[in-house]
C-alpha cells in the first residue's frame, strides 16, 4: 500500500445508502482540508458480483435503509427503484470501476463523479450497471466518453476495482463509509458510518494534538 501519511482516505462504495448520506458533510470536511492534506478516494466494495435481481427480501432491506438515511441526511432517494416489477441487479463492482476509472483518468474531480454516480443511482435511479450511465457524468468532469466506455470495458478497470477492494480490506475497514486520517505513520479512523463535518474536524484535529504532546 502507498504512503498514506498527511493524507484523508475515504473509503466507500457509490451503491452505499450511508456514503450518500455523508457525502454534503464529506465534502465539507474535504474543502476545509484540501490545501492542507492529500484527500485520496478508495473503493470498499459492498457487494460486487452479484448476478441475481433483487428479491422481496433485498428490496425491504434496501427500503429500511433508504429511509433511515433520508430522515437523518435529508438527502433526496427515489424509493422507484424498489417497487416489486424491478428487475435491477445489485451488483456493485461497476459504479465502483466507473469511479476508479474517473480517478485515474482526471483525479482532481473523482469526488465531483463519485457524488454524481451517486445522485444517478438514489434520485434518478440510472442503471449503474450499464456504461451509458457514465459518460455524461465522464464528459461533465472533462474526460472522453469513447476513452470512458474503452477503459469501463477492460479486463484491466475490472482489476483495478478488486484491487482497491482489497487494499481496504488490508486497511481493516469492515463497513462504509470509512474515513480515515493518515498521519505520523499511523492512520486513525474520523468516521465509522456516519459523522458530521464538525465531529470529523474535531476528530482530526484531536489526532494532531496527540501526536504533538507526545512528541514533546
Amino acid at each position: 500500500m502507498k504512503n498514506l501519511d498527511n493524507t484523508i482516505i475515504y473509503v466507500g462504495d457509490p451503491m452505499c445508502s450511508w456514503c450518500w448520506g455523508i457525502a454534503e458533510e464529506f465534502t465539507q470536511l474535504k474543502d476545509f482540508y484540501k490545501d492542507t492534506y492529500k484527500v485520496d478516494i478508495l473503493m470498499g466494495g459492498l457487494r460486487p458480483g452479484t448476478t441475481e435481481t433483487m428479491d422481496a427480501d433485498m428490496r425491504s432491506f434496501l427500503r429500511h435503509h433508504w429511509e433511515e438515511v433520508n430522515q437523518r441526511t435529508q438527502q433526496p432517494f427515489n424509493f422507484d427503484l424498489l417497487k416489486s416489477d424491478s428487475d435491477f441487479i445489485y451488483d456493485t463492482e461497476p459504479p465502483s470501476r466507473a469511479v476508479i476509472i474517473a480517478r485515474v483518468l482526471n483525479e482532481p474531480k473523482v469526488f465531483d463523479f463519485f457524488k454524481d454516480v451517486q445522485q444517478a443511482f438514489y434520485v434518478e435511479n440510472q442503471d449503474t450497471n450499464d456504461v451509458q450511465t457514465y459518460l455524461p457524468i465522464a464528459e461533465k468532469h472533462g474526460i472522453s466518453a469513447s476513452e470512458f466506455q474503452k477503459e469501463f470495458e477492460s479486463m484491466e478497470a475490472i482489476a483495478l476495482s478488486y484491487q482497491d477492494f482489497g487494499t481496504a480490506k488490508s486497511m481493516g475497514v469492515t463497513g462504509f463509509p470509512t474515513i480515515v486520517f493518515g498521519y505520523q505513520n499511523q492512520l486513525h479512523a474520523l468516521a465509522i458510518g456516519f459523522s458530521t463535518f464538525s465531529k470529523m474536524q474535531e476528530r482530526l484535529e484531536h489526532i494532531k494534538e496527540e501526536n504533538a504532546a507526545s512528541a514533546s
